[in-house]
């Protein structure tokens, strides 16, 4: 074997040790150049939880809910919050694999579809709230003009009950407008409803026996023509009371000089049918007996001839067919006297003045005075037309 003058083997072995030490520094340096690389790039790729889709499908179910979604929207804000509760699963369960691995695809789409529903879950409840509002604000107002026309048309009437009926749909629509106007709509919408029907129903009821009462309209203004006509006939007085009105007239040859205010019994609608019933009877009647001096505890009093002829027949009809009860009489002693003014009705059936007013008409009566009792000497629409 030949050897080059000046080789060292020693030292040519050395070098080929350190070529290939540093062949295989730089192989491992590229590997693990290439590795970080591939690491960066994949860290810097991954998929990121969904934080911002996620608040935003809270944010919009928490709007939906604020807007009463619940109520008026009731299948997409349960979808909504499906799907909401789907993506908050999936989450955790990605959660639990390597970062690395980890997929939001289908816990984005579930929020961005979570929030897409509520936000039309909210629009729907909003324009729902706008309708409720409106609507029940009309049947609020409407209600209420119902209840000052029961008011006005039927307040003087003796029909206890229906008052009572109709105060208490009074008092719940109070409360559906405190409720309407703090945005409670569903409650609102439930106090309306009872409101409604306690309302309606004391209207039309008391609207039925109002004009029950005046289909006697045409006999009323056939007795007050008979009793003018003979008030001019013989050019003396009469007396004419309007039980509706509340008035007293007293009329001379057929004109009329005075008016009073007077009240009736408690009962006053509808024609006297026994004793005890407290209702003021209607008819043509006349003074029987002046009092005065101690004679009556009324001041002064006019006893009148009930009951007459016809009193007595409705009554023994009534008996018959069952409307007056066998131990019921016919009844008596209705005055026109004194010792009104108390501002309701309170009699037994008599029509009472003030003193003063009885002082007058007492003046100017006597026994034999025509005095007729009607109902109204106007017609319904005329009273309707007034009391709106």
């Amino acid at each position: 074997m030949n050897i080059a003058p000046g080789f060292d083997p020693g030292v040519f072995n050395a070098c080929m040790k350190r070529k290939t030490i540093r062949r295989t520094g730089i192989v491992f340096l590229s590997i693990l150049v290439a590795l970080t690389a591939a690491g960066l790039y994949f860290y810097l790729n991954r998929d990121l939880p969904p934080i911002e889709e996620m608040k935003q499908a809270r944010e919009q179910i928490s709007k939906a809910k604020n807007r009463k979604a619940k109520a008026y929207s009731v299948q997409k804000m349960k979808r909504a919050e499906e799907l909401y509760d789907s993506a908050m699963l999936l989450w955790t369960k990605e959660n639990e694999r390597f970062f690395l691995f980890r997929q939001y695809d289908s816990v984005r789409m579930f929020a961005r579809e979570s929030a897409n529903l509520s936000g039309k879950a909210s629009t729907e409840a909003e324009a729902h709230s706008k309708y409720q509002k409106k609507q029940l604000g009309k049947e609020i107002d409407a209600l209420q003009n119902k209840v000052r026309s029961f008011q006005n048309q039927f307040s003087t009437l003796p029909i206890d009950d229906l008052k009572k009926k109709s105060n208490s749909g009074k008092l719940l629509l109070g409360e559906a407008r405190i409720a309407w106007e703090n945005g409670n709509y569903s409650e609102a919408r439930e106090k309306v409803d009872q409101a409604k029907i306690r309302i309606e129903s004391s209207y039309e009821k008391a609207s039925q026996i109002l004009s029950d009462y005046f289909s006697k309209s045409d006999q009323w203004k056939k007795w007050a023509s008979q009793t003018l006509a003979l008030s001019r006939k013989n050019q003396s007085y009469a007396i004419l009371v309007d039980k509706f009105d509340r008035k007293c007239y007293l009329y001379y040859n057929g004109t009329i000089k005075h008016t009073y205010e007077v009240e009736l019994g408690k009962n006053w609608m509808g024609q006297k049918n026994h004793q005890g019933d407290q209702s003021t009877p209607e008819g043509l009647y006349k003074v029987s007996t002046k009092k005065e001096n101690g004679r009556t505890k009324y001041h002064k009093a006019l006893l009148i001839n009930y009951p007459n002829d016809e009193d007595k027949s409705r009554f023994n009809a009534n008996k018959k067919n069952g409307a007056a009860g066998s131990n019921k009489g016919i009844g008596g002693l209705i005055e026109i006297h004194g010792n009104g003014g108390q501002g309701a009705d309170w009699t037994d059936g008599c029509i009472a003045l003030q003193n003063k007013d009885m002082d007058q008409l007492f003046a100017k009566t006597s026994v034999g005075t025509p005095v007729t009792i009607v109902g109204s000497l106007k017609n319904l629409d005329e009273i309707r037309k007034e009391r709106k």
